[in-house]
């Protein structure tokens, strides 16, 4: 069964951290200052294996973005 972009869409507002690019498409800051202010821990984030995570809750509210 292929799946819509509406169903990967959905999929996606249903998880509780955002990528690194999904956050930085957020906030005007670029790519090395973005990873900067995660290292120094001004950006919640969570490493998972090899992976980058950005909690949903507290980087938006940090930034004034619009919960999902």
């Amino acid at each position: 069964m292929a799946h819509t972009k509406e169903q990967f869409e959905t999929a996606a507002d249903a998880r509780h951290a955002y990528t690194v690019a999904e956050a930085r498409g957020k906030v005007p800051m670029s790519r090395n200052a973005f990873y900067a202010a995660i290292k120094n821990g001004e950006i919640p984030s969570r490493r998972i294996g090899g992976k980058i995570l950005i909690p949903r809750g507290p980087f938006d509210r940090l930034f004034g973005c619009e919960a999902a």
